[in-house]
């Protein structure tokens, strides 16, 4: 077993140590953090931004909107094997494994939402907002090894190819005023 199936190992056998009581709440949180409603609200976001005639945020949204995909795509080039579970077997949609699409949109979607805060908001919910964000990509992140639908390295790499796409619009935007 290679460093990623070890990796995988340690943090199942932490997971599977969770109670069985959290599996709805998970569910919930899984489908907060599914892809169709992150596309939701970036397209709510684009259409605010459009209305406050904020070009910045604008073109960061519409970039991340088309940046949804990235995921999926990726999963066809690795062809990782899901785990056999029985919340994969009963998937109604079929897909590989890696990233997990999930844990790529809450990140991107949820990760905009952060660093806009971060930057315009100035009142007192400002920090409880971007920790509850934060606290929801991991969540998210969390709900898709518990429920068995992806290994922690599923996790990992969505998280990662989420933040390399969030980060590269960042800085493209701020540096294209």
């Amino acid at each position: 077993m290679g460093y990623i199936g070890q990796f995988d190992q340690v943090i199942l056998h932490a997971v599977n140590k969770l109670p069985s009581s959290l599996h709805f709440f998970m569910l919930f949180i899984t489908t907060i953090g599914s892809p169709l409603p992150c596309v939701i609200i970036l397209l709510i976001a684009i259409w605010l931004a459009f209305r406050s005639k904020n070009k910045q945020a604008l073109a960061a949204e519409i970039v991340l909107l088309l940046a949804m995909p990235l995921a999926s795509i990726v999963k066809d080039i690795t062809k990782r094997v899901r785990p056999d579970t029985p919340y994969v077997q009963s998937m109604l949609i079929k897909s590989y494994s890696f990233p997990s699409g999930h844990a790529y949109a809450s990140l991107i979607v949820f990760g905009l939402l952060a660093y806009s805060a971060w930057f315009t908001m100035k009142s007192n919910w400002k920090w409880p907002l971007i920790v509850c964000l934060l606290l929801l990509i991991i969540l998210v992140g969390l709900s898709r090894v518990y429920l068995g639908a992806h290994f922690p390295s599923d996790v990992l790499g969505g998280w990662l190819l989420g933040g390399m796409v969030l980060f590269l619009t960042s800085k493209f935007i701020t540096t294209n005023k």
